[in-house]
């Protein structure tokens, strides 16, 4: 991403990275249910030697009606591995279920992280091998089940949680960090060994409004507000402290979609394309 407040240009879900689908037996009756394979989204690995990607797979039929949405069932995702121009693709996993969400290729530290997004609105967070062995990180409870916060003075409308738990993985891939609000008003950093996911330590903030993380590439967590104007510096030695902002708040760490060279990697139509982006949008800020 850029040094902008709106993660468009790195947001490995925007709309670039979305492919054209490919439905199967096009000459199936509008009212059956016909299966598809769709290219969802693509990283570069954090040395940006090769490429991850995920294909979203799932049947899907029209509903009756002239203007009735389109009915989606067994919806799954599967995750590959390829280099750029698309050429040695493999499967790393098998087709699990669910939805896929965020996505790190941590190439050098040897594992994926992988979101899942549940049909009950969980989510979960796995580390995945480059042989497709499989560890649960982080299950995250549907919305209706976390804590939220109270609406603010004339509505009726809960607000949300200062940030939306995550886990992201450290520049050089050795550590993870789990980011949460345990309850309003706070935001909570642990810090976990990659290799093993044991626990080292958690900090704790006292924060009101809404905000970003990311890891610095010195190897720290960055707390950011939305308009990029506070910042708090969280690291496993010391307490949190204020921080200059940075001039960005993504990508959050050295696997995104846009390498450290400055190339942005998406799914044109079926096949991976790449687009040069200034300095300023790669990790870091440089």
């Amino acid at each position: 991403m850029g040094c902008s407040t709106t993660p468009t240009k790195s947001d490995s879900k925007s709309d670039k990275s979305h492919a054209t689908a490919k439905t199967s037996d096009a000459a199936t009756p509008s009212q059956d249910w016909k299966k598809v394979e769709q290219p969802q989204q693509a990283v570069w690995a954090d040395d940006g030697s090769e490429v991850a990607t995920t294909l979203l797979i799932y049947e899907e039929k029209s509903s009756a009606g002239k203007n009735a949405p389109t009915e989606k069932r067994n919806v799954k995702h599967q995750l590959f591995v390829q280099k750029a121009d698309g050429t040695d693709r493999r499967a790393i996993t098998g087709v699990r279920e669910y939805k896929s969400g965020t996505l790190y290729h941590m190439k050098q530290a040897e594992y994926f992280v992988l979101e899942s997004l549940l049909d009950n609105g969980a989510r979960r967070f796995d580390k995945i091998s480059p042989k497709g062995n499989e560890i649960l990180i982080m299950e995250i409870p549907e919305s209706s089940r976390l804590p939220t916060c109270p609406a603010k003075k004339g509505s009726k409308t809960i607000e949300p949680l200062q940030i939306a738990q995550t886990v992201i993985p450290s520049p050089d891939g050795k550590l993870l960090a789990n980011i949460y609000s345990p309850e309003c008003g706070q935001v909570t950093v642990e810090f976990l060994y990659a290799n093993n996911l044991n626990f080292i330590d958690s900090k704790m903030l006292a924060i009101s409004e809404p905000v970003n993380a990311l890891w610095h590439p010195e190897g720290y967590i960055l707390l950011v507000n939305n308009g990029i104007k506070q910042a708090w510096q969280v690291t496993i030695q010391g307490q949190p402290t204020s921080t200059t902002p940075p001039r960005c708040i993504s990508p959050v760490t050295t696997s995104s979609n846009i390498s450290a060279s400055g190339e942005m990697i998406y799914f044109k139509d079926k096949a991976l394309a790449t687009q040069k982006v200034t300095r300023e949008n790669v990790f870091g800020c440089h």
